[in-house]
């Protein structure tokens, strides 16, 4: 779990489909589904999204602008990452710049 969490947080701006996760490990998508929600209690997925959410918040808190924000933790767009952010956290930006 370590080594896939050191790739993906060194490049979560790529796209970290289920698929190339499974690869690292050799396994189908679905049995690196299965273990690693046995594993974490989430889907990969999941936790792929909060470990993007996490440093999304980190960088928006230390000043970054949304759009630069966004890119960097593989998100499409600003909108998409405020509507994660919202949805996910109940947060906006002015919510994450004002502490």
């Amino acid at each position: 779990m370590a080594e896939l969490a050191t790739a993906v947080k060194s490049a979560l701006h790529e796209n970290w489909t289920t698929e190339r996760m499974a690869a690292r490990f050799a396994l189908s998508a679905p049995q690196f589904h299965t273990r690693w929600r046995q594993l974490t209690g989430q889907t990969p997925q999941t936790w792929l999204r909060d470990l993007r959410l996490d440093e999304a918040e980190r960088l928006l808190r230390a000043g970054l602008l949304v759009d630069a924000a966004a890119a960097q933790v593989g998100y499409a767009s600003s909108s998409s990452l405020l509507y994660a952010l919202r949805r996910e956290r109940g947060l906006g930006s002015r919510a994450l710049r004002a502490d």
